[in-house]
């Protein structure tokens, strides 16, 4: 026999519950590849250990109800590499959680459901009694708090690369059917931001109380059809000055503006660089600051000032781009990411025109300094300290203390 890995390619979420389920679990929490897989074992001891991939692909189908059943290619030539080393996080039932779903539409001639790309989204959810029974639901998932990235990690949860478009209503299942068929709302609220990477990881009510109604039932329609172009969404920024002494950089008040986009389609890696500060006025500079926790922008500009904070010899050696330019904020924009940007597309800009900011505070000497639950005790007429209670401050302005 051989001990060995098992490949990523044409796995699924499916493939991931009935793995778990082969492993004595309940269901797969989350799954995936890189970068994650390296956490757990590095390369290189795979690497030292000869350890080879064993598995090369597996694909399972919904009608698949046992991971043995499920095709796979064994032994056999692959073109994996180390990299797509499948890793699971399998867990057991303590309370209701999603194990399968599919998208259904009604066929008009047997009444029936049918499986498609598109479709009403049906979700299987489970739970394990006390007594180690398994209690399942099929359930369709309320459209409050859906999103576009939501729908794009629920296709590929489905084993799709996005979501073309979605919506909610009785567009491929009536709602008589619904009702004649007692399929309930399962899944109420179910919200991802843009730093979830699989629909697992989002937030979500399942089976608890909600106010939608069947009409507010979620469809999807789900493709593998060519690759959308990059849609980028701002993540993540910072104010950066390079350290000599550790030869990196640090996060301030002031400093050169770096920035990170991610592609809201997920299929391209992100994207850290620079601003151009062509266009940049003083509102904009403001809402800079207002994203990053401050109040406003007390300075802002390029050269010479942005190579003081970092040289631009870090820069090229880093291979640090510019990623922004031609930022425009009119007075209607109260948000950063409201305005209008070129992102990743061509520009005139050098490195000399790397945007620079001093962020600040507006003047307030209030500061919290302690804190306390306080409630009313009717026997003693006091008022006494718990667990539990109105919410007290003690805050400290100029060296005077007062009760807020």
């Amino acid at each position: 026999f051989i001990h060995g890995t098992v490949c990523d390619d044409s796995f699924n979420s499916h493939a991931a519950n009935l793995s778990c389920q082969y492993l004595g679990f309940d269901y797969a929490a989350r799954w995936g590849s890189k970068p994650d897989n390296s956490k757990y074992i590095p390369e290189e001891l795979l690497e030292k250990y000869d350890v080879p991939i064993v598995v090369g692909w597996v694909y399972c189908d919904n009608t698949s109800s046992h991971i043995t059943e499920c095709e796979a290619s064994i032994m056999e030539s692959h073109e994996c590499s180390r990299s797509n080393n499948l890793w699971l996080q399998c867990q057991d039932f303590k309370e209701w959680a999603p194990i399968n779903a599919g998208l259904f539409t009604v066929d008009n001639k047997t009444g029936e459901l049918e499986a498609s790309n598109e479709g009403l989204l049906l979700v299987t959810v489970a739970y394990t009694d006390g007594y180690d029974n398994m209690i399942s639901l099929n359930g369709t998932v309320c459209d409050d708090s859906f999103n576009d990235h939501a729908a794009n990690l629920a296709c590929q949860y489905l084993g799709y690369k996005y979501a073309d478009e979605w919506g909610s209503g009785s567009k491929y299942v009536p709602d008589s059917y619904l009702e004649q068929h007692g399929i309930p709302i399962v899944i109420d609220d179910l919200y991802c931001d843009e730093w979830k990477t699989s629909i697992m990881e989002c937030e979500a009510n399942v089976m608890e109380k909600h106010d939608c109604m069947k009409d507010e039932s979620l469809w999807l329609k789900c493709s593998h059809g060519e690759e959308k172009d990059p849609v980028w969404d701002l993540a993540s920024a910072a104010l950066l000055t390079y350290d000599p002494e550790s030869d990196g950089m640090k996060i301030g008040r002031e400093g050169l503006l770096g920035v990170t986009f991610e592609d809201r389609n997920q299929q391209e890696e992100p994207l850290h660089g620079t601003v151009c500060g062509t266009s940049f006025n003083y509102h904009t500079a403001d809402l800079a600051c207002q994203y990053l926790g401050y109040d406003y922008a007390q300075e802002w500009g390029t050269d010479p000032q942005n190579s003081k904070y970092i040289p631009t010899h870090f820069l090229e050696k880093h291979g640090v781009q510019i990623v922004v330019s031609d930022v425009q904020c009119d007075k209607s924009n109260y948000n950063i990411t409201e305005c209008g940007a070129n992102v990743m597309g061509r520009h005139n800009c050098s490195r000399s025109e790397n945007l620079w900011l001093k962020c600040a505070e507006r003047g307030n000497d209030w500061k919290p300094i302690a804190a306390s639950l306080l409630s009313f005790d009717e026997k003693t007429g006091n008022v006494i300290p718990g667990s539990e209670g109105l919410l007290f401050i003690n805050a400290e302005y100029g060296g005077s203390e007062g009760l807020l």
